[in-house]
């Protein structure tokens, strides 16, 4: 005979297994930033080829990649 057993989430997760996971924060002002400018540089990228679909992550990518090398993606936090 088979017994079927019922697992309500109280006991499914109870409070002694229950752990403190650190504080984490959203996406900085700065973050933001970085965002605006890489969508636009990668804009910019998609423009210069003749608005030709298909190509959005190496545009994106390559973006990224250029404002952090040249320094333009700069910390505005402190």
């Amino acid at each position: 005979m088979k017994h079927s057993h019922h697992v309500s989430g109280h006991e499914a997760h109870p409070k002694s297994q229950s752990k403190s996971l650190p504080a984490t924060t959203g996406p900085t002002r700065g973050d933001d930033e970085l965002e605006v400018q890489i969508r636009e540089a990668a804009y910019y990228r998609y423009l210069a080829r003749g608005a030709e679909v298909g190509h959005e992550l190496e545009d994106w990518l390559h973006a990224e990649a250029q404002l952090l090398e040249a320094g333009e993606a700069r910390d505005i936090s402190h």
